[in-house]
């Protein structure tokens, strides 16, 4: 009922009587109402082509005074009317019924479409075509030098090919040949015609190939080139399949554990037990037993240096805190003898004793350790008077010198 419908519809413009197309001839409206019209025809007309009313809607202009012409020149040309065209809508009914009536159409030919046969279904397709092409020796040769066909194949016995000898003809330069398959130097060509033994510089591939016969042979040698690669995959497949069940056989007469004991923390401990470590600083002027020797306990707070005993370390080291200035020179080689016989501080540091896993510390004490002096020379501490102080932006380390200070001020507890 609807294509019977569509069929009486005109789908034509009744000015230039073209068919309307969805995209570039689509059909109008008018601003009158008339219909029917294509879209190029709506930009040649002024005036509806049934009723003559305007396309355009014209702009009236305000009346101007006599004192306003009286300013203008006779000369000054007069201006015409605007005009501003109006909206012209496309015929979305109109179109809608146009699809339908295509739609109604459109089995009939999907009908014829699958009657065809398949094969030219596939010749159709450029791109798959193109491929099979390509990717197949099978085409249209151009022979570059003259070549001789044979009957038999060259790569036969030489019994066949000497019985074989006068079966031959020869091709001219520049001629064109139908060729099946072309490989090892052995070209072979359509319809049984014979064999031509040359190489890709004398037979030159030009083109797909134009006996149908010579296709379809290519394509059949095609598959069963294909045949023999699946052939050989599965064959190895098989050997792959064999092998594989007899590591099984093998592995499956060994007795292993399928399933394992549950393992417990316990056996696993996080924290090692944690040990006290002594350590022991020795001197260069030090030996076992003597008093320069000390040793203590580590603790959670990592001294850099052992705790030293009151008595041995305020009779040692107390020269170096006061200076006896009014002495000369001799007394000051005394006093650096004195100094350099005192046992020196220790040097060197426990060794690593592991890292702590209780207090995340791992032992090393060289960074509580102050850096070492360059120098050979032991510094003294000298005590200043007030009268000597220099202030805080002029403050310097004091450093040593043969000449005493000013001040002569004496310790009496250091007088000999």
């Amino acid at each position: 009922m609807a294509a019977e419908t569509a069929k009486r519809i005109p789908f034509h413009c009744v000015i230039c009587f073209e068919a309307f197309h969805l995209k570039d001839r689509p059909p109008m409206v008018l601003p009158c109402g008339h219909t029917f019209v294509c879209l190029p025809c709506t930009k040649r007309i002024d005036k509806c082509m049934e009723c003559r009313e305007s396309l355009y809607k014209s702009s009236h202009s305000i009346p101007s005074s006599r004192a306003f012409d009286a300013f203008m020149s006779p000369q000054s040309p007069v201006r015409a009317h605007a005009l501003t065209p109006l909206p012209i809508p496309k015929n979305l009914v109109l179109m809608s019924l146009m699809e339908a009536a295509e739609f109604q159409l459109r089995p009939s030919a999907e009908d014829n479409a699958a009657m065809e046969d398949d094969e030219e279904l596939y010749e159709s397709h450029p791109m798959i075509h193109g491929i099979t092409t390509l990717s197949s020796s099978c085409g249209t040769y151009h022979v570059k030098e003259p070549l001789t066909v044979v009957s038999w194949d060259p790569r036969s016995t030489k019994n066949e090919m000497n019985s074989r000898e006068g079966d031959s003809t020869v091709l001219m330069e520049r001629q064109k040949v139908q060729v099946v398959e072309f490989e090892k130097g052995i070209a072979r060509l359509a319809r049984n015609a014979g064999f031509v033994e040359a190489n890709v510089s004398q037979l030159v591939k030009v083109g797909t190939p134009v006996d149908e016969a010579c296709r379809l042979e290519g394509l059949l040698k095609t598959l069963q080139n294909r045949s023999a690669d699946l052939q050989r995959e599965l064959e190895a497949n098989r050997k792959l399949e064999s092998n594989l069940s007899h590591r099984l056989e093998v592995a499956l007469e060994t007795t292993a554990p399928i399933f394992t004991e549950p393992v417990t923390f316990d056996s696993y401990p996080t924290t090692p037990e944690q040990h006290s470590v002594h350590s022991v600083f020795n001197t260069p002027y030090s030996s076992s037993g003597s008093s320069a020797t000390y040793s203590f306990e580590e603790t959670s707070t990592r001294q850099a240096f052992p705790d030293c005993q009151k008595d041995n370390c305020e009779q040692n080291y107390r020269h170096l805190f006061y200076y006896k200035g009014s002495e000369g020179d001799e007394n000051m080689d005394n006093r650096t003898k004195r100094m350099q016989s005192l046992p020196r501080m220790p040097s060197q540091v426990s060794t690593f004793g592991g890292i702590d896993f209780r207090t995340g510390l791992s032992g090393h004490r060289g960074l509580s350790v102050g850096p070492r002096s360059t120098s050979n020379t032991p510094r003294v501490r000298m005590r200043m008077m007030m009268s000597q102080h220099r202030g805080i932006p002029n403050s310097r380390p004091y450093r040593r010198s043969f000449n005493p200070p000013p001040s002569s001020f004496t310790d009496p507890s250091m007088k000999e």
